[in-house]
């Protein structure tokens, strides 16, 4: 009897804490999933359920791939997950992956996190090596719903982007002004009038270098979610060889190598412009920081089964402390030497790349050491039109 009793008050106790872990689950506000060391759901509250379109009776015991039916966004959390796993083996400190889920007509946006659940009990490796380890007995996938800052940060760009677009025109009739006296057309200048015109004229080409930099960052903003035109086709190396010598005369000006390794044949389905924005604006980056004697290289690969364009650039620059890292992607962040100058930037050059980067279901990643130079590697998800010549490579 007395066993019998203390079973009960075992089981009531075991009920009480599934009851009260079960309360707190529900109460969270964003979605939460919990599985099992198999990938096989456990636990799910009600806003995973609206997020997902299935009630947690009808999901338990299914993976993660079959909650959710929109293709893009399945390959978004497959990457995520990729990304966090990578994260907890190595255990970095780097910011957790965004995924845009559509829900009623919206587009809602979700930091992804995933912790490990450990087993108390530790197990050997093998009868021989007695290495004790802890084995992982479920997983822990929290969205955390970020929607709100993401219209923020819209209704902040876009008001820039009104600003920046009122600025244009008056700025164009100043620029023709001192272009009309600069060139003499309306009386000769002495040298002091004409040196004071040479350097309004450059500032006004910085601000207006600025204000093409915020209005094209804007309307990569605002166009964010809609689909590109499958017409769009893109020839990779015809695309970078134009760019390489629109930039080439700026390189040797200043007698930094710049090298391009790309595919022969390869066609894309994106606009060309999105390429030479990300490749411009990282070689522009590498000019600045690369000092004479340098060199710069351009590397292109396409991973036909996972559909992934990587392209990285590689400089002998002055390179980035790891403090600096991971902020240097923000909009208005300049990161450099305090007597190092770069007139007419703001720090928009790599939030461009970020934001075309996103479009693709990409990422960017730098590696950098102070003294020895950066590589940064830009991957993007983007469909393959045509390649006859996959293998082969073209160096300029």
């Amino acid at each position: 009897e007395r066993l019998r009793q203390f079973e009960a008050m075992n089981i009531n106790q075991i009920l009480q804490e599934k009851r009260k872990s079960e309360a707190i689950i529900e109460s969270i506000e964003d979605p939460l999933l919990l599985f099992d060391a198999g990938g096989q759901l456990l636990l799910m509250n009600h806003a995973a359920e609206a997020i997902t379109g299935i009630t947690e009776q009808t999901a338990l015991g299914r993976p993660l791939r079959q909650l959710f039916r929109d293709k893009n966004m399945l390959r978004d959390i497959d990457r995520a997950l990729e990304q966090a796993a990578h994260v907890l083996k190595n255990e970095e400190r780097i910011d957790p992956p965004i995924v845009s889920i559509p829900h009623k007509g919206r587009v809602r946006y979700f930091r992804l996190r995933v912790g490990r659940i450990i087993s108390s009990q530790p197990t050997t490796s093998s009868a021989n090596v007695q290495e004790e380890a802890q084995p992982i007995v479920g997983v822990l996938v929290f969205f955390t719903d970020i929607t709100h800052f993401k219209e923020l940060d819209k209704l902040k760009s876009d008001f820039i982007a009104k600003v920046s677009h009122e600025f244009r025109t008056p700025l164009t009739s100043m620029t023709m002004a001192l272009d009309i006296l600069h060139a003499g057309i309306l009386g000769v200048l002495n040298p002091e009038q004409r040196d004071i015109i040479a350097t309004s004229k450059g500032d006004a080409e910085r601000l207006a270098k600025l204000i093409r930099d915020l209005l094209t960052l804007a309307r990569l903003e605002s166009t964010s979610q809609r689909p590109e035109s499958p017409d769009e086709l893109l020839d990779v190396a015809e695309t970078l060889e134009q760019l390489i010598r629109s930039l080439r005369p700026m390189y040797l000006e200043k007698g930094v190598e710049l090298r391009l390794s790309t595919p022969e044949d390869l066609i894309l389905v994106m606009p060309s412009e999105h390429l030479a924005s990300i490749v411009s604006n990282l070689l522009s980056n590498a000019l600045k920081f690369t000092p004479t004697g340098g060199e710069v290289r351009v590397h292109v690969a396409y991973e036909k089964e996972r559909e992934e364009l990587e392209l990285s650039v590689t400089d002998t620059g002055i390179g980035i402390i790891a403090e600096d890292q991971k902020r240097i992607f923000d909009k208005f962040v300049q990161v450099k030497p305090t007597n190092f100058s770069t007139p007419g930037s703001v720090g928009l050059g790599l939030a461009i790349v970020t934001e075309i980067t996103s479009r693709y279901r990409g990422s960017v990643q730098i590696e950098s050491m102070p003294g020895k130079g950066s590589t940064f590697r830009v991957r993007l998800i983007v469909a393959e039109f045509e390649s006859a010549n996959q293998d082969a490579v073209k160096t300029t």
